[in-house]
């Protein structure tokens, strides 16, 4: 049994049958009439639950380390992917919301999209391989809010609809194996001066913050997203070619 608030285990390992082996944690391999209950009262992983496993309770494993997504090559895609949703179907806030004027932040380098923005999905999410000659982002955040999250191997791009959650889609790539949002900087777009737009963009902006990656800002327009060149865009200015990159906002 293991107890949370010592946080120890404080029940015995099963023992098999008299005379056959037993490994209990670095203990060598004994029988039972040869060990001393006394003094290993139990050993279970070792006491590092986090390290090993132990299904049995008889021997402890190290768990095999899972390989690294395979990314996408520069400019692909590794298919769209559904948002979680919430518990409820809709995003409660129970103080009101933050307006869209006060959550509104600059973003720095900021500059107009060199070509036509790309139409993402609402509710979805997509990692891309990086470079590419093309635009990476999202469009049509009218009611939506949509996060850019640009990486050293790559771009996240997320289309958050009401009742979307945007900790746990974060968290399908956060934390995953070759991903760590710390290294990353991300911006937010969208969304309109409304409770449940308002209310979605809280969520959105505390789950962002709470990744680790660094928030340059916010935009209110309804697309945005990383030129070619790795600057930031949003759609607030005519198409056409994006400002020359920033030497102190590197990719990284």
């Amino acid at each position: 049994m293991y107890m949370p608030t010592l946080a120890r285990f404080t029940a015995r390992d099963p023992m098999p049958p008299a005379g056959q082996p037993v490994l209990l944690g670095r203990v060598p391999k004994m029988t039972r009439a040869s060990m001393s209950a006394a003094m290993y009262p139990y050993e279970y992983v070792d006491n590092n639950p986090i390290r090993f496993v132990d299904p049995s309770g008889l021997q402890i494993e190290v768990p095999p380390v899972p390989e690294p997504p395979d990314f996408p090559g520069p400019g692909k895609d590794t298919g769209t992917k559904l948002n979680c949703k919430m518990l409820l179907g809709i995003n409660i806030c129970l103080c009101e919301p933050t307006t869209k004027a006060k959550r509104l932040s600059p973003i720095p380098g900021l500059g107009a999209p060199a070509g036509p923005p790309p139409q993402t999905g609402g509710g979805e999410h997509t990692w891309y391989g990086w470079p590419s000659d093309n635009l990476i982002g999202t469009g049509g955040c009218n009611e939506c809010i949509g996060v850019i999250i640009k990486c050293p191997d790559g771009v996240a791009v997320y289309h958050f609809t009401a009742g979307d959650d945007a900790g746990c889609s974060l968290g399908i790539h956060f934390g995953g194996p070759g991903i760590n949002w710390q290294q990353c900087h991300a911006i937010i777009c969208g969304g309109l001066d409304t409770r449940i737009s308002n209310c979605l963009a809280d969520y959105v902006i505390a789950a962002v913050k709470a990744s680790g990656a660094k928030l340059d800002g916010i935009s209110g327009a309804s697309a945005c997203g990383v030129n070619p060149d790795g600057t930031w865009y949003d759609n607030t200015k005519p198409a056409g070619g994006g400002r020359p990159p920033d030497p102190s906002k590197p990719m990284s």
